[in-house]
């Protein structure tokens, strides 16, 4: 039986929130000037983050708190919820 690791951190700090929303208005920028949702190395891009990998955990943790949602490893599928 292997152990299931996940990506979601039970505690939310201030600065993880203040993150959540950088993510979230950014994608809701990317939206609304594209017409559709942004890749995670654009939104990456867009947070200024170094590795997509840190928008990757913003993304799944959102997701479990019900902010966003998406497919996972399908692109532009972020559909927003609510706002952080």
């Amino acid at each position: 039986m292997s152990a299931r690791l996940t990506m979601t951190r039970p505690d939310q700090t201030p600065h993880a929130l203040h993150m959540e929303r950088r993510v979230y208005d950014a994608a809701r920028a990317y939206m609304d000037a594209h017409g559709y949702p942004p890749t995670v190395r654009e939104l990456t891009q867009a947070v200024g983050y170094a590795s997509p990998s840190s928008t990757k955990v913003r993304l799944h943790d959102m997701r479990h708190r019900g902010y966003i949602s998406f497919v996972d490893a399908t692109p532009r599928t972020l559909v927003l919820i609510r706002r952080p």
